[in-house]
């Protein structure tokens, strides 16, 4: 095989070689909360109707993501302060808040964002002070604050990160196994993840 016949097989190699990309990200658990610790807009307020027309706000700071579950959901810990009031006068003062739940982790392309999806709260520690106030929330708070959340916009990704150049190509594939999120472009690009 001649010199220029080899160069044009090379080059038709490499040419196919990059159209199939096989780029993939694979972050453990600290460096992706490294990511959020530095994307995520602290404190986010969530607004939260509760009955008899009392009206909450959380303010959220950033959550702890935990890589404790392979799959696609995510465990995490959202500690904030949480106020009351009722036809515009404020009944507490902002009360620690720390919420506990899972979700599925979501890598939008079309927003270049990352959301936590099917929220699920398993627990909301909050001591408002307020005897009266408490039987009014019940057990429900988790519920109702769940509601609020989901989707919960976690953070934008930079389109020059690792996984921003990732998100660019389409949609995405994530799977997290053994403490490691692994994100790839999927091979069928007919739906958005």
């Amino acid at each position: 095989m001649s010199v220029i016949n080899r160069l044009v097989v090379c080059v038709v190699v490499l040419l196919t070689l990059s159209a199939c990309s096989n780029s993939e990200v694979t972050l453990p658990e600290p460096k992706f909360q490294a990511l959020v610790n530095s994307q995520f807009q602290a404190p986010r307020l969530v607004a939260v109707d509760l009955p008899a027309n009392i009206r909450s706000q959380l303010y959220l700071d950033t959550p702890s993501i935990h890589f404790d579950r392979n799959g696609d959901r995510v465990s995490f810990t959202l500690k904030g302060r949480f106020d009351v009031d009722l036809a515009g006068a404020l009944l507490t003062e902002p009360a620690p808040i720390t919420l506990t739940g899972t979700a599925r982790l979501i890598f939008s392309t079309a927003e270049q964002a990352v959301v936590l999806d099917d929220i699920t709260i398993s627990s909301a520690d909050l001591d408002l002070g307020l005897d009266a106030i408490q039987p009014l929330l019940g057990g429900g708070l988790a519920s109702l604050i769940g509601s609020r959340l989901d989707p919960f916009y976690l953070i934008s990704v930079p389109e020059d990160s690792a996984i921003g150049r990732v998100m660019v190509e389409g949609p995405v594939s994530m799977v997290i196994m053994d403490g490691e999120l692994t994100l790839r472009p999927k091979k069928d690009n007919a739906q958005n993840s």
